[in-house]
């Protein structure tokens, strides 16, 4: 069973032990660390250019630091080998640490390295629906890169969705509550006929609002909280996501008139 673990992988780079505390502070519960690097990075060759000759010992401490630190803070470290940076390396390596914890949570640090490593593993965060991740510098706090988790067609072509980030797009991070987002959308509710339906709801109601709001969440468009000292009512805010995916439809709109 491995539902509640959250498998951190980490492109190998010569400053990922400087980071790599920024991860462990900034994210959640990272249960287990993975340290994906190339073979050669161990093998050391008169053939070697005179930036690798000093790069390839830098890169190899980073990593070592990397386990000291995840052997302190009690997060078992593994480092991953690959024989050639080519995506079906990448690809094999990261399905093969897949298979083992098919239930868990997977982020991905992907500021070190080498940039087919770095672009390889990011591709792998949207097969596996995880997380992928840029650290900038030891002082910086991390960035979440944006993985889309619908189409924008999705979202475009149903007005409804449009008209929930519309009306929570002025309130920001504060958000608006949900008794209140209720009136002003049923204002702006268009029926529409869904696939499974043999005719369309011509009558709004909040079963409506709750199935829209429910996907939008699940795009992480809308974000979902309880009011302070509340357990019944709810706030919904729109989320960078939901910002840039208004921005999207927007524009497309005005390229249409």
């Amino acid at each position: 069973m491995t539902d509640g673990e959250h498998i951190h992988i980490i492109s190998a780079g010569e400053s990922i032990h400087k980071t790599y505390p920024i991860s462990i502070n900034q994210l959640e519960n990272i249960t287990r660390t993975f340290v994906i690097v190339e073979d050669d990075i161990f093998i050391d060759s008169d053939s070697d250019s005179e930036r690798l000759k000093a790069t390839k010992p830098r890169i190899r401490e980073a990593i070592s630091t990397v386990q000291q630190i995840s052997e302190v803070m009690k997060i078992p470290c593994m480092v991953q080998k690959i024989d050639s940076v080519t995506f079906d390396a990448i690809r094999d390596v990261v399905l093969d640490i897949y298979a083992q914890y098919p239930g868990a949570k997977f982020s991905f640090n992907i500021s070190g390295g080498t940039k087919p490593l770095s672009i390889g593993l990011f591709v792998m965060s949207v097969w596996l629906e995880g997380e992928a991740y840029h650290t900038p510098g030891e002082k910086i706090a991390i960035q979440k890169l944006s993985i889309p988790k619908m189409h924008v067609k999705d979202v475009s072509t149903n007005p409804n969705y449009v008209q929930i980030l519309k009306l929570l797009s002025p309130y920001g991070e504060a958000g608006l509550l949900r008794k209140l987002l209720q009136v002003e959308f049923s204002k702006k509710y268009v029926p529409i006929r869904e696939k499974d339906e043999k005719k369309t709801k011509r009558v709004f109601h909040s079963a409506i609002l709750s199935k829209y709001l429910s996907s939008l969440v699940e795009w992480n468009l809308v974000k979902e909280r309880y009011k302070s000292g509340s357990k019944k009512e709810k706030i919904y805010s729109i989320t960078s996501d939901g910002i840039l995916a208004l921005r999207f439809i927007e524009i497309r709109g005005k390229k249409t008139e």
